[in-house]
């Protein structure tokens, strides 16, 4: 049986049960997290080191929905003294899991795109293990443009210089779906605020259901 024929049996049977909807909600529920119309997660897979790929998972949750996209919520690994100057980046960073209120709202950063306007916690990973260490260093409540948006290459391999902190998708189709489904349908932006639950593949139960949501699509 292939992967994407075992993923669409397990999740059709906890369908059956409870919609993946309703089970993260639930979970929200639980952790005293504020449920909005339309939820973001972004999904940190911490099986593998950090490979300056897109291979972590990027979610918008409404109570009948759940749609799922490629991405990265870590840096690319290309970067030196030399293009932190160019940039104007003094250290790229990776957010600290947890939840956080109001992060984002939408705005423009390669095109359309969400930007941050809410503080949250980051920490520089020194080992690129995707994992928070007792000694990398931490900033807290920092507004400091953690957003979210698209490389100007499409489908690109890499991650490089598209992100030095940012949760940037690897398909720009990805990203208009994900914005559209936020509710950026027009010319002009509405004006909303999104919440942000930032985790990984060994502190969420149900993040394999997500991410099994990107091979349904």
């Amino acid at each position: 049986m292939s992967i994407s024929a075992i993923v669409k049996k397990a999740l059709g049977k906890v369908q059956e049960e409870t919609s993946l909807s309703a089970l993260i909600r639930e979970y929200y529920r639980k952790h005293g997290y504020e449920w909005q119309e339309a939820n973001i997660i972004a999904i940190r897979d911490v099986s593998k080191k950090n490979d300056n790929t897109f291979s972590d998972c990027l979610a918008v949750v409404t109570d009948d929905e759940v749609s799922a996209y490629v991405c990265t919520t870590v840096p690319g690994t290309t970067w030196t003294d030399e293009t932190r100057k160019k940039w104007k980046i003094s250290q790229e960073g990776v957010f600290c899991l947890g939840f956080y209120p109001k992060l984002w709202t939408f705005g423009q950063h390669h095109g359309r795109a969400l930007k941050q306007v809410g503080p949250c916690n980051w920490y520089i990973d020194a080992d690129k293990d995707k994992k928070q260490g007792a000694k990398e260093k931490v900033y807290r409540d920092s507004i400091c443009g953690m957003n979210v948006h698209r490389k100007p290459q499409d489908g690109a391999k890499e991650v490089g210089f598209a992100s030095a902190g940012c949760i940037v998708t690897r398909y720009h189709s990805d990203l208009d779906d994900f914005l559209k489904r936020l509710g950026w349908v027009s010319a002009t932006a509405p004006k909303k605020t999104f919440n942000g639950f930032i985790t990984d593949t060994e502190s969420f139960p149900l993040a394999g259901q997500i991410i099994g949501q990107i091979i349904l699509r």
